[in-house]
């Protein structure tokens, strides 16, 4: 998981941190922080064991639907979990003030993400191939719990220290009856089914795994190669690979071709694994662990397999067809009437010439294509009679649609039958291989019907090697097999185990003649059968020890749970034998504190039902007297704590206020509500100084004023009422700055009277208040000299803007505004006496005027009054 910064869960002040208690737990430090959990690695005292402990974000602990959909991830984790070797384990659930939890199994070691990034080639095939069956037995588990996982990607396959696997972070997983689709999750392993609004089901992880088996086998480098179309860009990825995903016509090149050390049938496997449609896709885990086990034995690969899809065809089509016997006549005419009466030599040569073109040359090219379509249709007899049934299936296909209607057309349709029941019986092997015997008779059925089509056309007659004879004696051995061993699992899930084991022994007895396919078939049942009848025994001793608890024999019912532990060497019970522990640790601590509490030693008492709290805290058991008696003892040890600290010499007041709240918190007393109380009345008026002087230190004055003001009420003195003075004097100060800042001179000068009132020969509030002053005169002149300006007054107006500026030389303060409105005044003087000289035909004057107006602002106003005097001035003599 990626480190974050701790902000991003919220308050972190609510989350516990190293040497804090959970539970039964203790937080030894923490492991990383994502979007919606923080896991901590925390110590398991009782059992001592490390842990990983989940704790779901402050946003969405908040939020009720996020919470609920946590409780449901916990309830799910540990009903799924069970033990199981490939499943990260889960212990415990906590609901706690400071939020939610989830106890796990600590797994120490890395995960697959980081081995593929170190490793800097693809991975050997039979590492890879251990990995992709264990992750497959994992997912087998979920989803035969009705879980998909939907978010499987190599950072949640761990890789544990002793070589084992385990997938873990269920987070996304979601209960198929529950809910049927999911937005969230991992998009470069997403099956395209889960960005859709239709169902999903166990098919979706497989697609998730056999995008993690091609990247495993084909090494970072070749797979980035294959998918450069969606990794170039490393903008929007998510949306990149949902195009990838969904789009049927984008694929990859096949395993094989990108390593060579990939077997095909290997390649082919995570081809089906990887189909975009899931009706193409690998059906169950169990089939792909039933096919992983057929076609690699001790991780060698078996070579002799089914063929994944037709071959192309290797032969062009065959043309052919019938043409006209005889050509047309020519016309007669007396011409040619007189040719041949002239020259019967010339009528034989040209007829000679027309026989040959439109009679014989038809006929050669019918015999030539007749000899290739029969060379073609025994290059596919051929190719059927040495097993290859897809390639010749599309030649005898064209031969059958060109030939239509003729023996050729006849004896093609009957060898395209033989060919798709050839090419079906091995489809039904796969189907056999995988268990599901009920389909494999139906479908034989459907293959005995294309051989009855193919004899009805007389196959037999071309059959010169018995072919039809072999295919007959499979069907039949093969259709037997399938209704034997699905005997074998009716009886299985009838739960009839006796009737199943006899059945499975009649045909293990005949062993040595089963095909290898039958002899993996039958041990997978045999699996199946002793898989069910440890899960019986199972669930027969946990009812018996239901009743054994019940009965308030905890030890007699410890010893039946761990006795089926043993027998049947599984970690199914573990958490069931765990939980029965703790209730007994439980129930020991509960009876030591009754027992210490009788012998009056409180500590004693308190120390062993702490003990059984934190076990009832931790979800084992719900005994709320214990925590009532716990509380009380806690709150009597607290109050008489206060009374020692309150009657030593010198009295600790603010200790013995300490001890009695801790009493009231732990309980309601009212002996320690008075004394708090009591204590409250002497103290207060020293706590609100020392506050109020804490506030008044960092600049906080609004607050200091507060504590000192409270204080005064309960008592005045010089010296507090000093301090109330200052703060005020500095609160006011501080509010006047931000008036003055904001130019709302009023409000700032109304503001340094308050404060000249209380302290006028403080300092700040001397500066201030004439700087106030200067802005208010500055205001009052401004604003005197733009209303004579707006009456054209221009000289009064200079007068005040001068007076203005003046007041503010020498000030510090920014004198820019003034000086521009003194330019304007000026221009707009010299404007207007030049207008009133231009008035009275002044022209030389009007001249001057305008010059030096143009000398402040040279505008189009000055160009306009400048063109009218040189066009009206007269010309000098």
């Amino acid at each position: 998981m990626d480190v974050m910064n701790q902000s991003e869960l919220g308050n972190t002040s609510q989350m516990p941190g190293p040497g804090d208690k959970l539970g039964a737990y203790e937080i030894v430090g923490q492991i990383g922080v994502g979007a919606m959990a923080r896991v901590l690695k925390g110590h398991d005292r009782l059992l001592s064991r490390d842990v990983a402990i989940k704790q779901i974000a402050a946003e969405y602990n908040a939020d009720p639907v996020w919470r609920d959909r946590f409780k449901a991830e916990a309830e799910l984790h540990m009903r799924v979990s069970g033990g199981h070797d490939h499943l990260v384990d889960v212990i415990d659930f906590i609901d706690d003030p400071r939020g939610l939890f989830l106890v796990m199994e600590y797994v120490a070691g890395s995960n697959l993400e980081r081995a593929l990034e170190q490793l800097n080639r693809p991975m050997e095939v039979d590492a890879a191939l251990r990995l992709l069956k264990q992750t497959a037995s994992a997912l087998a588990a979920l989803h035969q719990a009705e879980v998909v996982h939907r978010d499987l990607k190599p950072s949640n396959i761990l890789l544990t220290e002793t070589g084992k696997m385990k997938v873990a972070d269920l987070g996304l997983a979601t209960l198929i009856s529950e809910q049927e689709t999911l937005e969230l999750g991992s998009a470069r392993y997403m099956a395209p089914e889960l960005f859709g609004d239709g169902p999903v089901d166990g098919r979706a992880d497989i697609y998730a795994l056999g995008m993690i088996a091609y990247e495993m086998l084909a090494g970072r480098a070749a797979f980035g190669e294959a998918f450069k179309t969606v990794l170039r860009d490393q903008r929007h990825q998510p949306m990149r690979w949902m195009k990838w995903h969904t789009n049927p016509r984008l694929t990859v090149p096949a395993l094989h071709e990108v390593n060579p050390e990939v077997p095909e049938i290997l390649s082919d496997l995570v081809a089906r694994m990887m189909a975009k449609d899931p009706g193409q896709r690998i059906d169950s885990a169990e089939s792909l662990i039933v096919t992983i086990e057929r076609h690699f034995v001790g991780s060698q690969v078996v070579e002799s397999a089914p063929a994944a899809g037709p071959a192309a065809a290797g032969s062009s089509a065959v043309a052919g067809a019938d043409v006209a016997s005889t050509a047309p006549l020519p016309k007669r005419n007396r011409l040619l009437i007189a040719v041949v009466e002239m020259s019967v030599f010339w009528v034989a040569a040209i007829g000679g010439v027309l026989y040959y073109v439109y009679v014989e040359q038809p006929r050669a090219a019918q015999r030539k294509g007749l000899d290739e379509a029969r060379a073609a249709m025994e290059r596919a007899k051929g190719l059927m009679e040495t097993g290859d049934a897809a390639a010749a299936l599309p030649i005898s296909s064209v031969l059958a649609d060109q030939w239509s209607g003729k023996r050729l057309g006849r004896e093609a349709r009957a060898h395209v039958l033989v060919c798709e029941a050839a090419i079906e019986i091995v489809a039904i092997d796969s189907i056999f291989a995988v268990g599901h015997f009920e389909q494999v008779t139906s479908r034989y059925a459907a293959v005995r019907t294309m051989l009855n089509e193919a004899d009805a056309l007389g196959f037999e007659r071309y059959d010169t090697v018995g072919l039809m004879g072999q295919l007959r004696q499979s069907i039949d051995w093969n259709h037997a097999q399938a209704q034997r061993f699905a005997e074998i699992e009716r009886s299985i899930q009838a739960g009839d185990f006796a009737t199943a084991r006899s059945r499975w022994s009649k045909i293990n007895d005949d062993y040595r003649r089963l095909r290898e396919l039958d002899r993996r078939a039958l041990d997978a049942l045999r699996n199946q059968l002793n898989q069910k009848i440890a899960s019986a025994a199972i669930s027969k001793a946990n009812r018996e020890a239901d009743v054994l608890i019940a009965a308030g024999d905890l030890a007699g019912a410890l010893a039946r749970l761990e006795e089926t532990e043993r027998r049947y060497s599984r970690e199914t019970q573990a958490d069931r034998i765990a939980g029965l522990k703790r209730l007994m640790a439980f129930t020991a601590a509960r009876e030591a504190g009754r027992a210490a509490e009788a012998r009056g030693n409180r500590s004693e008492a308190i120390a062993h039902y702490d003990r059984a709290d934190r076990l009832v805290s931790g979800g084992v058991v719900t005994n709320q007297p214990v925590a009532d008696r716990l509380a009380r003892l806690r709150s009597e040890e607290a109050y008489e704590e206060g009374q020692r600290y309150e009657n030593q010499t010198p009295p600790d007041r603010t200790r013995a206020v300490l001890a009695y709240r801790r009493s009231r918190d732990f309980h309601e007393n009212k002996l320690a509500q008075d004394a708090i109380e009591r204590l409250d009345t002497q103290s207060a008026r020293e706590s609100l100084i020392i506050d109020g002087d804490e506030a008044f230190a960092a600049g906080n004055y609004s607050t200091a004023v507060r504590h000192y003001t409270a204080a005064m009420a309960r008592g005045a003195d010089a010296t507090t009422s000093g301090k109330l003075a200052a703060a005020q004097v500095r609160q006011l100060v501080e509010h006047g700055t931000v008036e003055l800042r904001r130019g709302e001179l009023d409000a700032a000068a109304a503001t340094l009277s308050e404060a000249t009132a209380i302290d006028a020969e403080d300092f700040e509030v001397t500066g201030l208040r004439d700087e106030i002053n200067v802005r208010i005169q500055y205001r009052e002149l401004i604003k005197a000299g733009d209303a004579a300006r707006d009456q054209a007054d221009y000289a009064k107006a200079k007068g005040y803007y001068g007076r203005a500026r003046d007041l503010l030389q020498g000030s510090g303060l920014d004198d820019r505004a003034v000086r521009v409105r003194l330019r304007d005044v000026n221009y707009a003087s010299w404007v207007a006496r030049a207008r009133t000289a231009i008035a009275g035909e002044r022209w030389k004057e009007a001249k001057a005027m305008l010059n030096t107006a143009a000398g402040i602002r040279d505008t189009d106003e000055i160009r306009t009054l400048r063109a009218q005097v040189a066009n009206n001035e007269p010309d000098e003599e």
